[in-house]
């Protein structure tokens, strides 16, 4: 995997005037990465995780989501905030969920079984530990206008029927109801502790070569529509050509890598990787 931070930096290196002159916006290199790698689906991404907060009907997808796997509706139970808790692997921020089901029975004339299902999300802020606990779990439905693209096939919310239904639209989750907490298990680009993508590793580097060059262009693009430099449109040209031709063959090099046993090896160690961090 690498990093986009290393990208970031070969890009400012290699075009220092106009990072010294503050013109390459970070924010805007990493959503433009986002869509740049969108072409290349499920073909680079790794399992997720998140909680979805409905108000008025609607909630913000993950910055990285790219297809649902599965989604299931939550009411928001309690908080437990401010717990001291060791230094987790030193890190600054960390986040973990876990999923619990709990089972008693109430004792008088005659004994009563019940069972909840929660899921217990902890957030760490250095040494301190916040728990959203979530519970009540209903299944929800998919709504047939969703673009197929934005789900994996199999998703479990296509075949179930419920009152409660979901559509999903340009990073959005559209729900019939107006607040719940959702839960959902998705596919998307590994990200950092700080929310930046990496970028998985491609034969020849070519996936990280097309990106270089896309992001140039995008910068270039911006600087050109906000200033009076006619000169620059020779390089935007310059840009796209390359950044055409490393695409063809970055999404030639990713398909064949996923299709190889070495390629299987790889995503599943990345989904190792990533699940791991929801594990002491």
């Amino acid at each position: 995997m690498t990093s986009f931070d290393s990208i970031v930096a070969e890009i400012k290196n290699s075009l220092k005037q106009y990072d010294t002159a503050n013109l390459i916006d970070e924010l805007s290199l990493i959503d433009w990465t986002f869509k740049a790698l969108r072409p290349f689906g499920n073909l680079i991404t790794v399992k997720n995780e998140a909680v979805v907060s409905i108000i008025d009907g609607k909630g913000v997808l993950p910055a990285n989501f790219e297809s649902l796997r599965y989604a299931t509706l939550y009411d928001k139970g309690w908080v437990e905030s401010e717990l001291s808790t060791d230094e987790l692997q030193k890190s600054y921020f960390w986040k973990e969920r876990t999923e619990h089901t709990n089972d008693w029975n109430v004792c008088g004339d005659c004994v009563k079984n019940y069972s909840e299902k929660t899921i217990v999300e902890k957030i760490y802020l250095h040494n301190k530990e916040t728990r959203f606990h979530y519970k009540n779990p209903r299944y929800l439905k998919l709504s047939r206008h969703t673009n197929k693209d934005a789900y994996m096939r199999g998703c479990q919310n296509t075949k179930i029927e419920s009152p409660f239904e979901i559509t999903i639209n340009n990073k959005m989750l559209h729900t019939n109801f107006k607040e719940g907490e959702v839960f959902i298990l998705y596919y998307g680009l590994e990200l950092d502790e700080e929310g930046k993508p990496y970028i998985p590793q491609s034969p020849h580097e070519r996936l990280e070569n097309y990106l270089t060059y896309h992001l140039k262009r995008k910068i270039f693009e911006t600087i050109w529509m906000n200033s009076d430099d006619t000169g620059i449109e020779g390089k935007i040209q310059y840009l796209l050509s390359q950044e055409q031709a490393q695409f063809t063959l970055a999404l030639t090099d990713v398909k064949a890598s996923t299709l190889t046993m070495k390629g299987f090896y790889n995503i599943e160690q990345m989904n190792k990787k990533r699940t791991a961090v929801f594990e002491y």
